[in-house]
């Protein structure tokens, strides 16, 4: 009943085409790949996935990445990874670090940190960012690599709290806010889950799929969710509660 509502909110809300009978063939446009002009649904390959950083895959340098563009699905070549965050709210700000292995943290930081009456910088996660989202200037989430955060700057004192409100043993992906909607979408490496306006968490899919994609963007399209990655674009569409996979062939894009 939690999935089918939270498909049913989202669904309601952006009033956007169902999608019935989910086509083999998707219409795209691609900056990057400029011969590219549409996608055949495939069959996903987890070796090929698992394989594509090898030096010997002659494709390594390029990826598949997904936006929204004048109203049609963009694909793009995303190589690297954000590796900082910093999102400015009333009475301070919140900075993150993601290089990998090597350092991870997000910290809350007053404005005029110098002075005194300012009050001092606070830790918040030692783990790797992976998103600050403001929800506006007093509410926000901050999203790590396996923990959400809800943060707010409501109390009488004004000073920023937050708490944890939801834990992700798979690991966080990457994610998509919807801000008119105020509805949080993150990827795991298994599964997509929304967070609702009162912290509730829904798991919206589980998926084999997802669990080998390295999953790099992630956006709202056509009454479905779209994830890009190394080696095509993974698609979930809310109506019919099904998943898709479009391959990439570089060799036929890339010269």
């Amino acid at each position: 009943m939690k999935k089918l509502f939270a498909a049913f909110v989202v669904l309601g809300l952006l009033s956007l085409s169902a999608c019935r009978e989910i086509p083999s063939q998707i219409d795209v446009v691609s900056i990057d790949y400029p011969s590219m002009k549409c996608l055949q649904e495939g069959t996903f390959n987890p070796e090929i996935e698992s394989k594509w950083w090898y030096i010997k895959n002659p494709y390594h340098d390029y990826v598949t990445s997904v936006s929204v563009v004048n109203g049609q699905l963009c694909l793009g070549n995303q190589i690297e990874s954000r590796q900082s965050y910093l999102q400015c709210f009333d009475n301070g700000y919140f900075m993150g670090v993601d290089i990998g292995e090597f350092d991870g943290w997000v910290k809350y930081c007053p404005y005029f940190s110098l002075l005194p009456e300012a009050g001092s910088e606070k830790l918040v996660s030692e783990q790797n960012c992976r998103g600050i989202i403001a929800r506006d200037h007093r509410n926000g989430y901050i999203l790590t690599s396996q923990n959400l955060y809800a943060m707010d700057c409501e109390n009488e004192s004004y000073q920023w709290e937050w708490r944890l409100i939801e834990s992700f043993d798979n690991g966080v992906r990457t994610y998509l806010y919807l801000n008119e909607q105020d509805v949080l979408f993150i990827v795991t490496a298994g599964s997509i889950v929304s967070i609702s306006t009162d912290f509730q968490a829904t798991t919206i899919v589980e998926s084999d799929i997802l669990k080998y994609m390295e999953t790099n963007s992630i956006v709202f399209y056509e009454g479905s969710l779209w994830c890009g990655a190394s080696t095509g674009v993974y698609r979930y569409c809310f109506e019919t509660d099904e998943e898709r996979w479009y391959p990439v062939d570089y060799a036929e894009y890339v010269k």
